[in-house]
């Protein structure tokens, strides 16, 4: 059978397009669909190019290569083990996507429906199966978003055996992370904290030298921040636990930014990133 590039093109375009939704959802990424469509075509492009090598190795550190410059497109990395996790997930996403083509390829096969004929019959089918996936992807992401995410509900903070319980809010447009480990950061008021952290932490401008225990110092994190009113440095706290309910209860896996100002919607929830959510 004959495949032209621009049909080669299509299907690996639908697929890597699959392959970054399943990403973005397992690692809790935020793209827009311009970068995951531009990042798909990359790797589309770098499968056209992998026909030319008959070589083994060559067409292994091709696709590996698709995989680490596709990543750097559609998602933003925060730390370098971040952007590790991040191509693992998606060279794996494309080889599961890609295996499950090929069983219902075999399956319908075997079941006497010949794929695989002397016209484009079978290509036309390929490329239909290949958007079929996408289109599900899609459907999928959508079901999952609206049945189990909520943009409100409570959190649970915990430091040294100290708890509070502060409503939250969810904000698309909360990316404020940790900038070693990645992690994100939840936005709580100075005055939602008191109970849990030394008042001297929680002064507009504390001294970061003499403030608190070597326990608690070994909490402190600098957060750069960036906002319309500029950018800014933000106090972060490694915090025990935190714990959200909302439709269920589960732990995430984030930091504390303390908020010092005196107005914002901070000072009425505590603002949760929309990738834990």
């Amino acid at each position: 059978m004959t495949v032209y590039a621009d049909i080669l093109f299509l299907v690996n375009l639908s697929l890597n397009w699959f392959s970054l939704i399943l990403t973005s959802k397992i690692m809790k990424l935020k793209s827009s669909a311009v970068k995951m469509l531009s990042a798909a075509a990359l790797g589309a492009l770098a499968g056209i190019i992998t026909v030319f090598f008959s070589k083994t190795p060559t067409v292994a550190l091709v696709e590996i290569a698709s995989t680490f410059l596709m990543c750097a497109v559609a998602f933003k990395a925060y730390s370098f083990f971040g952007y590790i996790k991040m191509c693992t997930c998606l060279f794996a996403s494309g080889i599961t996507i890609g295996g499950s083509l090929t069983l219902i390829y075999s399956f319908f096969n075997r079941a006497g429906i010949e794929l695989q004929q002397q016209n484009d019959i079978s290509t036309a089918v390929f490329i239909l199966l290949s958007f079929a996936v996408t289109v599900a992807a899609l459907v999928f992401e959508r079901l999952v978003t609206s049945s189990k995410s909520t943009s409100h509900g409570e959190l649970t903070l915990e430091i040294d055996g100290k708890r509070a319980i502060i409503p939250y809010f969810c904000d698309s447009g909360n990316f404020l992370r940790e900038p070693i480990s990645g992690k994100p950061a939840v936005i709580v008021s100075a005055r939602y904290l008191s109970a849990l952290l030394p008042s001297d932490i929680l002064d507009t401008d504390p001294d970061l030298n003499s403030i608190g225990t070597d326990r608690i110092h070994r909490r402190l994190r600098l957060l750069p921040a960036s906002t319309v009113c500029g950018k800014s440095i933000m106090l972060g706290v490694i915090p025990d636990k935190i714990m959200i309910s909302d439709k269920n209860v589960r732990e995430l896996d984030a930091i504390i930014a303390i908020d010092k100002s005196n107005d914002g919607i901070s000072r009425r929830f505590a603002i949760v990133p929309a990738s834990l959510i």
